[in-house]
């Protein structure tokens, strides 16, 4: 019988019998009030629905206080005991009647062996936890160790089942060897490169993917009744001090703490996490008193974590016998100011004896203290029962199996392949052929932290390939041997940001061979031949140093190749599927138009609407009745182009000097067509008055970020793109003075500070098929809706062919009567639309053929006084060939 039921049973008898002799006694009754006044407990009996707060009464009707503090306690069992040590141990135990005891090492056999005396020892089942945040191996030798959380925090958030798995895993074999509580996940943002603590043990700085992945390990826990605990409230991840040896000050604002580093927490316990660890931090803008952790302090754990947050599970301490303690509370001080701030269980204290004595003394002299002691220990003696400690038989306690471990491998096998993150490709060297050796001297595989990587920089400046693979372990070895020879996909994006490279940065390697997908597609493969031999001859005619082409048909993209270098030098980098170009005035329809397209659909905006309405300074000028139709059909009496950069780089503020100097410019005479950067440049600036946002942080909030485009931004050397990846344009020599290598090529978007609406965007191939596959798709992409279809529709519609305009809404369409001589391939559709730019690039969607078409190169380089490639027709002769390996098929 267990303990549960012989306590329950005799219970039951013991009531009865009171409640007979009561009845018959008035006299006897009396005389059992006056010795109820001097029994053991005080504790007043409390209506429940709960069982296990029922029970928990029940015990505590029979507990001294001294008992009943000793539940609070939770202490550390010593490693490599002698057999004197473990009897002082268990003697230590017993005395002071502790509720809970942590392993930090050893074996899974040994513990066990202890486990089984502690639970046969102890009238009340010990809550027995462990520090196992990537697994048991983390703490026990004979057991397994999964990844640090740093590697699950590079996996896309739809592998996030598996770090589900893995706590499953870890779960069962706590149980297994007799744990109830594992002190994981940590969910503390490490955003602070020099953090001594934290580090890899984190999910990562973003706040979303922390909190996403710290549910899923605790799902997977707590599905097999051990108990997770989130950590380190309020947030460990922001500090350069250990608080194992002194108490860290964290500097953020309320605001900052109350909106990034809670997030986690918050999320965690609206999804039912069962435990929070509280940290020794001080956050002084929440609590100024000196030398005051978050773990002492009442307002950050009872008003902040229990009340506001609405945390009502249990709640531990960190270690109490860290220094971010003890160098300011002695003699069981701390332990009585954790339990006062609301900790449940006060977790490692250095003198257990003379913790229980402070806290004892300070119950006697003030009843409140006790009621605190007194709900302390319901709350732990609930979860005990709730959770199983008081059911188990402990005499079945086992070690992992050989069948677990495998399982293991297999969890950890797939966690590396999809985390192993790729930061370089120069020169398109992967994917490895099967039997090609690493080449150490071109590929760089760091099997360690991102932080790490920041001491060897110069190593990885030098490789033309790097991997990052955060841990060395034998089932991460395996997953970077198939992610270099092609077998797998990498996935990976980095969880933290290190130097240039960013947080959610991640390179891809193209698998197919260059014309494999052509023939899956029906497409002719000798046309794409062709298309080879075109690239590589505008390169020796000096057209352009390289570039890159994408062809996309019916959804998927059947060829993406990259020639040349990034420069006519033979040294510089060659051009790979990451190299990212300035694609100048492909900016107005990859950023201004489908803003402007997203507000129209949101009823923000009207196309008949005048400029003026939302920009007051063409309120008073001859500007004031353009629409926002007319300027994006490019026949608002606009001028094309003038140098308003000259007056405004001396002006204190040059974005508005450019947009007053086109106020105040003169309108052609005549209603007709003529391309107009102008006009764009007042639609970035309105995009800016109506929704709120720059132009720049508009089409990366609703576009680039949930569309996964890593490489798609305004001023990209500001947002984390390495400058070795951007093919540089002009050698300004009469404006900037200097090779202009991830700094906007137009001028007037320069002083501009570099985000406008006619020109500022870089990008790459990849990204830019993915957003006009979404215009292609009528709006949508990967099940998520961007824009109407109507709107789509709407825009891809000249509104003003009667007066001879070929264009569209933003976009440019093909001439009435193709030529040779046109902007775009005779074969082209009426129905295509898309854009060129002034730098070398192109964008083109045939929705007639279900086709997309991208070139960019950087033409301009060194200088932008010769266009050969559009004097040799390089972009138009590629696309007239796209169009014939569609028709010979």
């Amino acid at each position: 019988m267990t303990f549960i039921s012989k306590h329950c049973m005799i219970r039951k008898v013991v009531v009865f019998l009171m409640i007979a002799l009561l009845a018959a006694s008035p006299a006897m009754a009396q005389k059992h009030k006056k010795a109820k006044k001097v029994s053991k407990s005080k504790v007043e009996l409390r209506k429940s629905n709960n069982e296990g707060e029922r029970w928990a009464d029940s015990v505590m009707a029979k507990m001294t206080l001294e008992e009943m503090v000793g539940q609070l306690m939770m202490i550390r069992v010593p490693i490599n005991m002698s057999a004197k040590g473990e009897n002082e141990f268990f003697k230590k135990v017993k005395e002071n009647k502790v509720g809970g005891v942590c392993f930090f090492a050893g074996t899974a056999t040994k513990q066990i062996e202890l486990t089984q005396r502690l639970q046969k020892e102890s009238k009340i089942p010990l809550m027995v936890a462990i520090d196992a945040e990537n697994g048991l191996g983390m703490r026990l030798k004979d057991c397994y160790s999964f990844p640090k959380q740093m590697l699950m925090g590079a996996m896309p958030k739809e592998y996030d089942q598996l770090i589900m798995k893995m706590g499953e895993e870890i779960g069962r074999q706590c149980k297994a060897i007799g744990v109830h509580v594992n002190f994981a996940p940590d969910v503390d943002l490490n955003s602070n490169p020099k953090n001594p603590v934290i580090g890899a043990r984190s999910f990562g700085e973003n706040k979303e993917r922390v909190a996403h992945k710290g549910i899923a390990y605790m799902k997977g826990l707590q599905k097999v009744k051990v108990i997770a605990v989130a950590k380190h409230f309020t947030g460990h991840g922001d500090t350069e001090t250990d608080s194992h040896l002194d108490l860290p000050l964290i500097k953020h604002t309320k605001a900052y703490v109350d909106s990034i580093d809670l997030y986690p927490f918050k999320a965690m316990i609206k999804a039912g996490v069962q435990g929070v660890m509280t940290a020794h931090l001080q956050v002084d803008c929440y609590d100024k008193r000196p030398n005051c952790p978050v773990s002492l302090s009442e307002i950050l754990v009872n008003r902040l974590l229990c009340k506001e947050l609405g945390f009502n599970g249990l709640v531990f301490t960190d270690g109490l016998d860290m220094k971010g303690v003890t160098k300011y509370y002695k003699d069981g001080d701390g332990e009585l100011e954790a339990m006062k701030a609301g900790n449940d269980v006060l977790l490692l204290p250095p003198d257990v004896e003379k913790s229980v004595a402070a806290i004892c003394a300070a119950a006697r002299k003030n009843n409140e203290i006790k009621k605190l002691v007194e709900e302390h220990c319901r709350k732990i003696l609930a979860a005990k029962y709730n959770n199983g400690v008081c059911k188990r038989d402990y005499s079945k306690l086992r070690t992992p199996t050989e069948a677990e471990r495998q399982r293991c491998d297999s969890i950890t096998y797939e966690m590396a392949l999809h985390a192993v993150t790729l930061l370089k490709n120069e020169g398109n060297l992967l994917p490895l052929a099967d039997n090609a050796v690493i080449d150490t001297n071109q590929i760089m595989v760091l099997y360690c932290s991102p932080y790490a990587m920041l001491k060897k920089l110069d190593a990885v400046n030098k490789a033309k390939v790097v991997v990052m693979a955060y841990q060395d372990l034998p089932m991460v070895r395996r997953a970077v041997d198939s992610l270099l020879h092609g077998k797998s996909q990498f996935v990976g994006t980095l969880p933290v940001t290190a130097d240039r490279f960013r947080e959610g940065f991640g390179l891809q390697v193209n698998l197919s061979t260059p014309y494999d997908k052509v023939k899956a597609a029906g497409m002719d493969v000798a046309c794409f031949k062709k298309i080879d031999s075109i690239a590589e001859w505008g390169i020796t005619q000096k057209a352009y140093p390289g570039c890159q082409i994408l062809v996309a048909k019916d959804g998927e993209v059947v060829y993406n190749r990259s020639y040349g270098r990034q420069t006519y030098d033979l040294s510089s980098p060659l051009v790979d599927s990451n190299t990212v170009y300035d694609i100048a005035s492909l900016t107005k329809t990859t950023a201004t138009t489908l803003a402007v397209m997203r507000l129209v659909d949101q009823g923000k905006i009207q196309l008949d609407d005048k400029l003026s309405r939302y920009l007051p300074y063409l309120k008073h000028s001859n500007k004031k009745n353009i629409t926002v139709r007319e300027a994006l059909s490019h026949i608002a009496r606009l001028k094309s182009y003038d140098s308003y950069w000259k007056e405004a780089a001396g002006e204190d503020d040059p974005y508005m000097s450019v947009l007053n100097q086109i106020a105040k410019s003169k309108l052609n005479k005549d209603k007709k067509y003529e391309y107009s950067d102008l006009g764009f440049i007042l639609m970035g600036d309105m995009v800016k008055q109506v929704s709120g946002q720059p132009l720049d942080q508009y089409v990366a909030q609703n576009f680039y970020t949930p569309m996964g485009l890593h490489s798609t931004t305004f001023c990209p050397l500001d947002h984390g793109v390495n400058i070795a990846r951007i093919a540089p344009t002009e050698d300004d020599k009469t404006f900037r003075h200097e090779l202009l290598r991830g700094k906007v090529h137009d001028q007037n978007a320069y002083v501009m500070g570099g985000v406008s609406g006619h020109a500022g965007v870089f990008s790459n191939a990849s990204d830019l098929g993915k957003i006009y596959q979404m215009l292609l798709d009528g709006g949508e992409y990967r099940g998520t809706r961007y824009i109407s279809k109507e709107t789509v529709d709407l825009f891809n519609t000249r509104h003003y062919a009667e007066l001879g305009n070929r264009r569209a809404l933003g976009f440019d369409k093909p001439m009435f009567s193709p030529t040779k001589a046109g902007q775009t391939a005779v074969e082209a559709s009426q129905k295509s639309f898309g854009h060129t730019g002034f730098t070398g690039t192109m964008v083109w969607v045939d929705p007639e053929y279900g086709l997309i078409y991208v070139f960019l190169s950087n033409r301009v380089y060194p200088d932008a006084s010769t266009n050969k490639l559009a004097k040799l027709n390089i972009r138009t002769d590629i696309q007239s060939l796209i169009y014939k390996s569609i028709k010979k098929r």
